[in-house]
């Protein structure tokens, strides 16, 4: 069984066992003035939930051009998502260029600052001229497992065990408005993260 056969299928199978909770979920239904869904920004160790349970949406993802990107667009497509291919360092611009188009990717577009390769939980600034190209807002979202395991890869995926409980906590939408990227803006955007997976392990439902 090959990898886009059979990864889709374990993570079917097991996350049918998850049992989550969604915090803010005001935000995730969120739309612009011209009815754009927003940009969802997790860190790249959270990928396996967020694909899980946001399956079936039609949301736009940006996947590497690495080998491992090739088996990582077999799986998300079995998911319901869409995807272009690119990276930060590789493609990116023609990649994000894509996204752009709203007959396209209709809803909401989802991005890993720090993907494809790391460092884990940095902001490359992709996901903010994304922001300005599309006038989408950003949210950021964050996640908290009841038990799971950590991946030996770059970025310590992790991987909600059988019953586990997730969390997932969305931040109010916030609308890039400057046209030249900041150190500023980055850090902001990686506390804002950081902020919504300690709310996620909380349990709250408040703060951005």
């Amino acid at each position: 069984m090959t990898a886009s056969v059979g990864i889709p299928l374990y993570v079917k199978l097991i996350g049918l066992t998850w049992r989550v909770r969604f915090l803010n979920q005001e935000n995730y239904a969120s739309t612009n003035s011209e009815g754009l869904r927003p940009i969802f920004v997790l860190w790249h160790e959270s990928i396996l939930a967020g694909v899980f349970f946001h399956r079936n949406q039609n949301h736009g993802v940006m996947v590497s051009q690495h080998h491992d990107g090739d088996i990582s667009a077999a799986v998300i497509s079995k998911f319901g998502f869409r995807f272009s291919r690119g990276s930060t360092t590789r493609r990116g611009g023609r990649a994000l260029f894509e996204l752009m188009d709203r007959k396209t990717f209709p809803e909401g577009l989802v991005m890993t600052p720090d993907g494809p390769t790391g460092p884990p939980f940095s902001v490359a600034p992709g996901v903010f001229r994304l922001a300005q190209a599309t006038g989408r807002w950003i949210v950021p979202v964050g996640f908290s497992y009841s038990r799971a395991r950590r991946l030996k890869t770059w970025d310590s995926m992790f991987i909600p065990k059988i019953f586990s409980r997730v969390t997932i906590s969305y931040g109010s939408p916030r609308q890039v408005t400057k046209n030249k990227v900041t150190v500023e803006m980055e850090e902001s955007l990686r506390l804002s993260l950081e902020r919504k997976g300690l709310d996620a392990k909380q349990g709250g439902g408040k703060g951005k």
